[in-house]
């Protein structure tokens, strides 16, 4: 198993994870892809994680894991590459909406914040403005080079 960035030929069996999770996924086109990390087995791909990246500021779009590979380690570990991918392209502060993970990324060192906080290059996004209903939990994590 390994972590690669997504091609465009993944683009359904993503949306399928997606949906496999109730995560949104109605406006990810092949466009969205070059932002996306997956772990791909031998002949499947078990989980993904995608960003939007407005510099400094990202949004991490979503981290699923098919439901047969999940608590085995595989969303922290691709949590961890993309974080360590968005350092080298110049993001510092990483945000996201949460409607049930909050506990999770918490312990990744996401901290809740206000929407009304967020920079208006992330409230602008499909996620904030259509996609990630109004009661979704806001988080910010600070990235720092190790």
């Amino acid at each position: 198993m390994e972590i690669t960035p997504a091609r465009e030929a993944d683009l359904q069996v993503i949306q399928q994870i997606l949906n496999e999770n109730a995560l949104p996924f109605s406006d990810l086109t092949t466009a969205h892809l070059s932002t996306f990390l997956v772990f791909r087995t031998d002949n499947d791909i078990i989980a993904s994680i995608g960003t939007e990246i407005y510099k400094p500021y990202a949004l991490l779009r979503s981290l699923a894991v098919r439901p047969a590979y999940r608590n085995k380690g595989y969303a922290a570990k691709l949590a961890e590459a993309v974080e360590n991918v968005l350092l080298t392209k110049g993001v510092t502060f990483v945000y996201l909406l949460t409607t049930g993970a909050d506990k999770y990324f918490a312990r990744r060192g996401y901290l809740p914040i206000d929407r009304k906080e967020v920079p208006p290059e992330i409230s602008a996004t499909n996620e904030f403005r259509q996609l990630c209903p109004q009661t979704a939990v806001c988080m910010v994590k600070h990235l720092y080079r190790r």
